[in-house]
């Protein structure tokens, strides 16, 4: 069932911990092709009412790991298959602002809290001020890449940032897990700069 956000109390919200959820968005915030953004319900800020969920990621060839590479690590077998989880998932803040509905996908099994404990440790979740918005902090991250002399893209109507002549894609809220990109080496330097960026603004 769909319900608009906004009528939803926080016990209805805590209610659905660890299900799977559909976010739909504002029609003027549409950070996706499809104006909406779905994962497992993580946490709920009590105050702002910012969503976070974790977002089952995408399996491409470069995440694959080589024959031989597996090889040589039979000794971490161990320690991979206690932490299989948390490299699957990626975190996805939503701002209240920016939400229209929510609804819960009964289909798709829930998240046990067993599993949710492997996947959250080792993410870089940045919860955002209800002093924020997205706008403020795409102008924020604007600045930051003016002042490092970093070449951008991007236009008024969109929330998007685009660096490194479009190799890479800056998706809010501006985190790491919000990078994407299929180079490698400009990936992580654009980690190293999104992290140096959040590190000033606090």
């Amino acid at each position: 069932m769909e319900y608009t956000y906004d009528t939803l109390s926080l016990k209805q919200i805590h209610e659905c911990l660890g299900k799977y959820v559909k976010v739909h968005l504002l029609t003027g915030f549409k950070t996706t092709t499809t104006a909406s953004l779905e994962g497992y319900l993580y946490t709920i800020d009590p105050i702002t009412k910012t969503l976070v969920l974790l977002k089952e990621k995408k399996v491409t060839e470069d995440s694959q790991v080589p024959d031989m590479e597996k090889e040589g690590n039979t000794r971490e077998k161990d320690q991979e298959e206690n932490g299989k989880f948390i490299n699957k998932y990626q975190i996805l803040v939503i701002m209240r602002s920016i939400i229209q509905t929510l609804c819960v996908v009964n289909e798709i099994k829930p998240l046990s809290n067993e599993k949710i404990k492997t996947i959250v440790p080792n993410q870089d979740i940045v919860y955002l001020e209800k002093t924020d918005s997205i706008e403020n902090l795409k102008n924020s991250l604007i600045e930051y890449l003016q002042k490092n002399k970093i070449d951008y893209n991007t236009q008024p109507e969109e929330l998007s940032i685009k660096i490194y002549n479009d190799n890479v894609e800056i998706l809010p809220p501006y985190t790491q897990s919000s990078i994407k990109s299929e180079n490698y080496g400009s990936k992580n330097l654009a980690i190293y700069h999104i992290k140096k960026w959040w590190n000033e603004k606090k």
